[in-house]
């Protein structure tokens, strides 16, 4: 290795370890994105094993480096997306660069800063708070995508997609009705238990049980571009899949039409679990109009409903009705 190339691979591999520190701090401490924080540490850990460190010290020259220069000073950003943006750049080329001039397996880090970029600044904070479930049954002869687009136009601020005897097709069929009316109110649409629907029709994301795929496999196939909801009313089950999750949905909080007296957890172990976990947690269950506040109070992300939005005659004014109460107003 001559001295040139020692210099170039040096810078380099400072500027793709600085990068990569910068974005996972972001990660850590504006995001609270536990996932990514623990990826980036991972690919930041393998970039220094991969330089050859003290050979790169005694060739290190500090005081000729033209870089110190005033006209190579970074620019200065307003966003939190514009660091992220410029760091990202600056990783991804500086690992191009040690591709060529020391490693091919700077490629795979190269590609998982790529998903990792996509991942950070894509995806849109999701707004929980008035989360609906579908049930074919309380439509009253009306077509699914009317009425969920009456909810829609209530407020309803995500949509799940849940049909537990549907077929496969029939769920794609249903889905790939949703996706224009959810992408047109800006909310996503969460596919319950489908991890292979989700993919069918590039829905925002899943939402998965205990009984499902386990959360782990499904973010390893979809990424961390998409959605992963969780249902449990442990606590210690969601801390276990809190790394891989980017909500719990708790409960079921009062007796329900599909939930027996046994399921029911109660505001006190909801709470715990508010308490326990760092992400964000939906309540669901028996919720209404008369003890939404008092589920609220707990400090939850929102409230999911099925029954208490479309098993009335008007659903827009019914899911008004609710958003009012959790905006306070």
């Amino acid at each position: 290795m001559n001295e040139k190339n020692t210099r170039l691979i040096d810078a380099n591999g400072n500027r793709l370890v600085e990068a990569i520190r910068v974005i996972e701090d972001i990660a850590r401490f504006v995001r609270n994105d536990r996932l990514i924080t623990s990826r980036l540490k991972e690919i930041r850990h393998k970039t220094t094993q991969l330089l050859p460190q003290y050979e790169l010290l005694k060739r290190r020259d500090v005081k000729g480096d033209i870089g110190r220069d005033a006209e190579f000073d970074i620019s200065r950003k307003e966003t939190v997306n514009d660091i992220l943006l410029a760091n990202f750049s600056r990783a991804e080329e500086s690992a191009r660069v040690l591709e060529e001039f020391l490693s091919p397996e700077f490629k795979e880090i190269r590609f998982s800063l790529y998903g990792l970029e996509k991942a950070m600044l894509m995806r849109k904070k999701i707004d929980l708070s008035l989360y609906v479930i579908t049930n074919r049954g309380y439509c009253r002869g009306k077509p699914l995508p009317a009425v969920v687009e009456e909810s829609l136009k209530g407020g309803a601020t995500a949509v799940q997609l849940r049909d537990k005897d549907a077929h496969i097709n029939e769920l794609i069929e249903e889905a790939s009705m949703l996706i224009p009316l959810t992408k047109k109110y800006n909310v996503p649409l969460i596919i319950n238990d489908r991890v292979d629907v989700c993919m069918a029709v590039d829905a925002d994301g899943v939402h998965l049980g205990e009984e499902d795929m386990r959360v782990e496999y499904a973010r390893d196939i979809l990424g961390d571009g998409k959605i992963i909801g969780f249902s449990t009313s442990s606590t210690r089950r969601a801390k276990k899949v809190e790394y891989f999750v980017d909500y719990i949905g708790c409960g079921s909080v009062y007796k329900s039409p599909t939930k027996s007296s046994k399921d029911v957890i109660g505001i006190p172990k909801l709470q715990k679990m508010v308490k326990a976990i760092k992400k964000d947690v939906v309540a669901i269950g028996g919720i209404n109009l008369d003890n939404l506040r008092e589920v609220m109070d707990v400090g939850v992300t929102g409230i999911a409903l099925c029954a208490g939005i479309f098993e009335v005659q008007n659903v827009k004014k019914q899911t008004r009705r609710y958003k009012k109460e959790i905006q306070g107003k």
